[in-house]
């Protein structure tokens, strides 16, 4: 070989091979996931957008935050947007979570570190808040963020948002994801999508017919801070004026559901006016019931879940009292005629459904999440405005409409007692780690704090949280249930 040739392979062949050589997207990871893991703080803001397509239905809703962390245990996710306006502060000592549409707050033990957090109920507000962030900066994040991965994909070297990046594609059994990471200076997290069509599809039971409805997760991170001052306020936590302290996270999810917090401006008003095609033929137009009839308007859509589970149970209540003047209309928002077809036939429900088609019926109602069920009276007035899907909307409704028909006014309702359950039943309880077990029969649940009573005639009292899952959701179907004042 002559001095030419190997001067001309010296030079060129090891730029052909690193030219043809593709990027080891665990490797990739790797870097990515040893450059967070050795920062001591971290600070991003991160735009989500969640997209929901399904027949009929195109919604998008953006939530952004700003995210701090802070080793060990210091952490701040201030979010707006959206539904969110939620924030979780830890100071090191303390952590508080914050949710506005409650107006509540809560203070809690802060966690020993990040990892405690990356399960936590609270964590999924908000679009996911910063769950993906925290598996970074926790203890060992590249198996933080593998855990549940079946199979990891390179993609190809792409230009996103005027960035060069990497793009890397990951499958698991529920969801499929991809991800975005800078491909000059520092491996930086730029961009992840979440698919979420799978879980969703397999929750309503539409199998792998991921066409029926997509519902994808864009996350974008913008204004990286590794290792650099962090504010001395940004850890401070000062409740809002209007906030009320709550005992624990699941009293605040109870006091949604019995809406003693959160109140629509449309009751005591008169109800906007409804002119819908129905789906059977004919409309919807509630002048027609002035002076005359009840009227439950329920806004959902067969892609919904808690949709799902409200329905039945409005269905069942409308036919107990529609020889009494109670009229019910489903109105769908924003679905084909053939979606909702199937949806009825596939669950027998007999409903007469209203079609919502630009959704502009809802927007006049504050339909702003879905089911939103509303009370109308004979003379046209919104006594009563239920969001989302409570264990409790049944008796909630029998009682509202027993009000109504006796002439009373849904809203005057009286002061609510603390939770209690006459037939509860003597149960083993179990805490979150297997610690203890206690044979006690639950009581009542009082200032964030279920109270149970041994058989040796003693009282503990508990919060929630501390229980195990199961536990948990026993005292949040308890702690739900009304009693006659």
């Amino acid at each position: 070989m002559s001095w030419c040739t190997r001067l001309v392979a010296a030079l060129f062949v090891p730029l052909l091979l690193t030219s043809c050589s593709e990027p080891d997207p665990h490797q990739l990871l790797r870097e990515m996931a040893a450059l967070y893991g050795q920062a001591k703080t971290v600070q991003v803001t991160c735009r989500t957008t969640t997209h929901v397509e399904s027949a009929g239905v195109d919604n998008k809703t953006t939530i952004n935050m700003s995210i701090v962390a802070e080793k060990p245990n210091r952490l701040a996710i201030r979010s707006t947007g959206g539904m969110a306006g939620s924030d979780i502060i830890s100071n090191g000592e303390k952590m508080f979570t914050y949710i506005s549409a409650l107006k509540t707050y809560r203070e809690q033990e802060a966690p020993a570190g990040f990892r405690e957090l990356i399960q936590d109920p609270r964590m999924a507000m908000g679009g996911g808040m910063g769950i993906f962030v925290l598996q970074l900066v926790a203890e060992n994040p590249y198996d933080n963020v593998m855990e549940g991965v079946t199979s990891t994909e390179y993609v190809g070297k792409e230009t996103l948002d005027g960035v060069d990046v990497y793009h890397l594609r990951f499958t698991q059994e529920q969801f499929d994801w991809e991800m975005w990471v800078r491909a000059d200076g520092d491996p930086l997290l730029h961009q992840l999508s979440v698919d979420m069509s799978k879980g969703v599809g397999a929750m309503l039971g539409q199998g792998n017919q991921d066409q029926q409805m997509k519902i994808t997760m864009v996350k974008q991170y913008e204004n990286w801070k590794l290792d650099e001052a962090v504010a001395p306020d940004t850890f401070a936590f000062q409740p809002p004026a209007d906030a009320k302290p709550a005992g624990g996270f699941l009293e605040g999810l109870a006091r949604l559901a019995q809406k003693e917090e959160v109140q629509s401006p449309l009751i005591g008003q008169p109800a906007p006016p409804v002119d819908l095609e129905l789906l059977d033929g004919g409309r919807l137009n509630l002048q027609d019931h002035a002076n005359r009839d009840i009227v439950m308007l329920d806004f959902w859509a067969s892609w919904c879940p808690p949709c799902r589970q409200e329905m039945p149970v409005v269905v069942e209540v409308s036919q107990q009292y529609r020889d009494r003047g109670v009229v019910f209309y489903a109105v769908n928002m924003r679905e084909d005629r053939g979606t909702i077809q199937k949806y009825l036939d596939e669950t027998q429900l007999e409903v007469t459904v209203a079609l919502d088609t630009a959704g502009s019926v809802g927007t006049a109602y504050g339909a702003r999440s879905i089911p939103t069920l509303v009370l109308i009276d004979p003379s046209g007035v919104v006594r009563a405005v239920h969001t989302g899907f409570a264990p409790s909307l049944r008796d909630d409704l029998v009682k509202e409409l027993d009000d109504l028909l006796a002439g009373g006014n849904v809203e005057d309702e009286p002061e609510q007692k603390p939770a209690t359950v006459d037939t509860a039943e003597w149960r083993t309880w179990a805490d979150a780690t297997g610690g203890f077990t206690v044979e006690a029969k639950f009581i009542e649940f009082r200032d964030g704090k279920a109270k149970l009573e041994k058989k040796d005639g003693t009282f503990i009292e508990v919060p929630p949280d501390k229980f195990c899952e199961a536990d948990q959701k026993y005292i949040q179907e308890l702690a739900t249930r009304k009693t006659e004042p």
